[in-house]
C-alpha cells in the first residue's frame, strides 16, 4: 500500500513540473502582486502617489487663491491682494521639493 501511495505522489510529482503553468503561486503574486515587485519599491510609488496627490490639491488652493487675487488687483484692493499673495507663497514654498532644483 505505500509504495503504491509513493507511486502515485511521483506521478503528481512529475505531471506539476511538466506543467509549470500549475505551479502555486508566490505569496507576493497571491496579494495582487503579479510581478513580485519589492516591497519596498512598492512602498516608494505608493508615497509618490500620496504626495503627488498634496501637490495637486496645494496646486488647487495655490489657483483659488491666484483668482481672488486677480479680481482684488481688477477692484483695486492692492493691500488685500498683496496679504493674499503672501499666503500663496507661504503655500507654494511649503516644502522644498527636489523638482524646483
Amino acid at each position: 500500500m505505500q509504495l503504491r501511495n509513493s507511486n502515485c505522489a511521483t506521478a503528481t510529482a512529475q505531471q506539476k513540473l511538466r506543467q509549470p503553468s500549475q505551479r502555486p503561486r508566490s505569496v507576493e503574486q497571491a496579494r495582487g502582486n503579479p510581478q513580485a515587485i519589492p516591497v519596498e519599491l512598492l512602498d516608494r510609488i505608493k508615497r509618490v502617489e500620496r504626495e503627488a496627490q498634496g501637490m495637486q490639491r496645494k496646486l488647487q488652493q495655490l489657483q483659488q487663491v491666484m483668482q481672488r487675487v486677480r479680481r482684488l488687483v481688477q477692484e483695486g484692493d492692492f493691500a488685500e491682494a498683496d496679504k493674499l499673495l503672501s499666503e500663496a507663497l507661504k503655500l507654494s514654498s511649503g516644502s522644498e521639493s527636489p523638482f524646483n532644483r
